[in-house]
C-alpha cells in the first residue's frame, strides 16, 4: 500500500506469497518509485518482484524466478 503525505491510501497492490507464511523484505532501488519485494520461507524457497508506482497505480516490473537471488 502507497500512501501520500496526508496519509491517505492511494495505491494497493496484492502480490500472491505462494509460501503462505513467508517473511517479508524490502529494498529500495535507485528511483524512488521502485522496490523489490521479497518473500522468503527458509528452506521453502523465496520469490522476488520488483515493483513500481505510476501514477497512482503498482505495476509488476519483473518476477525473478523462484528461489532465484535478488539483491537483498
Amino acid at each position: 500500500m502507497a500512501l501520500d503525505n496526508n496519509g491517505d491510501k492511494i495505491a494497493l497492490h496484492n502480490l500472491k506469497d505462494e509460501f503462505i507464511d513467508s517473511e517479508l523484505y524490502f529494498k529500495n532501488l535507485t528511483d524512488e518509485n521502485e522496490v523489490i519485494v521479497s518473500f522468503t520461507a527458509g528452506q521453502d524457497g523465496s520469490r522476488d518482484f520488483c515493483i513500481t508506482l505510476v501514477n497512482n497505480e503498482f505495476i509488476t516490473i519483473h518476477k525473478f524466478s523462484r528461489n532465484q537471488t535478488s539483491c537483498l
